[in-house]
């Protein structure tokens, strides 16, 4: 159904919104956020001392600029992804890109963006005023793809091809994102007494692989639905999301230690 035409209700939009922000304090929880903590930290002290620790405007920009560059990716990819959403290819592509983030969070390999993007990003940084901050935003971007592309991509397929939805979706998104790491750049010397990276981020990063890994059975029970394959009937699918839910819970519980140990 397309958005703005009627047929979704305010109550639709509002969880989808709803989804979005959570979307965002799940990724903010995620490892690969955490090393923009100690960048925000230079960045924003350096300015502070340059500018008499007025760094409010700059601050403002870091968080415009992580929002609108999560709402130009959703404006620019979103459309696409929609318009093929409901194509068995589609789902299964998603699906197996679900999988290989759920070994990603597993620690069966590592996922970095392109080595070229992240030496831009950095040497982007080391310029200051508004055009430096706003780079800063794309930094963080850049840093945190490992963990936004899966949630962003979902949250892209659930925009139901509406491109006021999926902008306003990416907004929220991007808003949540943006905004502690807007009150960090207010406030630098707060941050170092947000707690170090420990066991704590590694269990939650094995959690969200088997999140990952539901999801991909989503997908590929979308795929077996649409083209009537019979291969992952609605028992076998159920019976799957709870056994993998419960492995989940014997992890968090600590009767399961050896996943993702090795890229802690």
């Amino acid at each position: 159904k397309v958005f703005g035409q009627g047929t979704e209700s305010e109550g639709g939009l509002l969880g989808f919104i709803l989804l979005a922000i959570g979307a965002g304090l799940i990724t903010l929880l995620m490892p690969c956020t955490y090393p923009m903590i100690p960048i925000t930290l230079s960045f924003f002290t350096k300015q502070a001392d340059a500018r008499g620790g007025n760094v409010l405007p700059l601050a403002l920009i870091y968080g415009a600029g992580i929002i609108s560059i999560f709402v130009a990716i959703g404006v620019l990819v979103g459309p696409a992804i929609a318009a093929f959403a409901g194509h068995y290819i589609t789902n299964l592509v998603i699906g197996a890109l679900f999988l290989v983030f759920a070994g990603a969070l597993f620690g069966m390999f590592e996922l970095r963006p392109p080595a070229f993007l992240m030496q831009t990003a950095g040497s982007a940084t080391q310029k200051g005023g508004y055009t430096g901050v706003f780079l800063m935003g794309l930094t963080l971007v850049i840093t945190s793809f490992t963990c936004t592309a899966p949630f962003v991509g979902s949250l892209l397929a659930a925009g139901g091809g509406g491109f006021l939805k999926i902008a306003i979706g990416m907004f929220f998104f991007g808003l949540t994102m943006a905004t502690p790491f807007v009150f960090l750049a207010l406030v630098p010397g707060r941050l170092a007494k947000i707690p170090s990276a420990g066991a704590w981020m590694n269990t939650l990063k094995v959690f969200m692989g088997f999140v990952e890994l539901a999801a991909s059975l989503k997908f590929f029970s979308n795929a077996d639905i649409a083209e009537n394959w019979m291969l992952l009937p609605r028992e076998v699918f159920l019976a799957l999301w709870a056994g993998i839910f419960f492995v989940a819970g014997m992890y968090l519980l600590g009767k399961i230690n050896q996943i993702g140990r090795a890229h802690v």
